[in-house]
């Protein structure tokens, strides 16, 4: 209640435009620039098909990306097919572009902490409900009751140095609440140091996060996870912490993201056609 009547007597200006933000908004953003919920787009999970042959896609059933092929007992695309991932079903709440993008940034190198809450009330709403992101599966319903524990990809240290904060363990943690879902900022850590992903032409990515998690095997054994980071552009960071999970003993993992770069299903297939033979070195091969 503070919080708005500040808003309303010194308004602040739209992190994306610049105008005047909405009071409503607890003043992140103008009435143009807010995000829309997901359950008020049409595109769900086919992430920015042309509309000329989105009535034909369906989603993949494991990395959520469209596909005009379809499969009806098991729908998997041809990224899937050709390099699996270590992640039973993986979503993300938007595509990394516009209004997103722009908060995104400006949570993580503006430090514009208020955007945590934000994302992470727009997370729990999306998991509350089933069939807002994830699929119903063989093994159960995917949505806020199906999970043990839910845990988000440390960030590097360098960027912790520089950000202040891990942005994505408050997140989790704060849908988790939510949810009524345990949630740990502890049991997934980084071994060594590392380049920031940013920082990383997309082949180099599965190189620098390579082998670079540890999961405590007592915390994951025979748990049911929800791994949650903020952008999936090549996808090496979430496969790299799931494989650190499912290592240390995990039931399963799904895996959630605020945004995916548009350029995920290329960048995929892209090292699917280059890439060398599976090494344990280099993530996302499904062994």
């Amino acid at each position: 209640m503070l919080g708005k009547l500040l808003e309303f007597l010194y308004p602040s200006n739209c992190i994306v435009c610049g105008r005047g933000s909405d009071p409503d908004t607890d003043g992140l953003f103008c009435t143009s620039c807010l995000p829309e919920p997901r359950q008020a787009r049409e595109d769900q999970s086919l992430y920015g098909l042309p509309d000329s042959i989105r009535s034909l896609a369906c989603g993949c059933s494991r990395c959520g990306e469209a596909m005009t092929v379809h499969n009806a007992s098991s729908p998997v695309c041809v990224a899937c097919s050709v390099w699996p991932l270590p992640i039973g079903q993986l979503r993300s709440q938007h595509t990394y572009e516009g209004s997103i993008e722009a908060a995104i940034k400006a949570m993580k190198y503006n430090g514009e902490r208020r955007l945590i809450s934000f994302f992470a009330e727009r997370l729990a709403d999306d998991l509350m409900l089933p069939g807002t992101l994830f699929n119903t599966s063989s093994t159960g319903v995917h949505c806020a009751d199906f999970w043990d524990l839910m845990v988000a990809v440390p960030s590097s240290v360098s960027s912790l140095r520089s950000r202040g904060f891990g942005h994505t363990a408050f997140i989790a943690r704060k849908a988790a609440y939510a949810l009524n879902i345990k949630s740990s900022a502890t049991v997934l850590k980084s071994t060594r140091p590392r380049k920031r992903q940013v920082d990383c032409a997309p082949q180099e990515r599965f190189t620098n996060v390579a082998d670079c998690f540890r999961a405590e095997p007592e915390s994951i054994r025979g748990r049911r996870i929800l791994l949650f980071d903020d952008v999936l552009t090549t996808g090496a960071t979430i496969t790299s912490a799931a494989a650190a999970l499912l290592d240390a003993g995990a039931k399963s993992v799904d895996a959630v993201t605020i945004a995916r770069s548009r350029q995920f299903r290329s960048l995929r297939l892209m090292r699917s056609d280059s890439a060398d033979p599976p090494s344990s070195k280099v993530v996302g091969w499904d062994a």
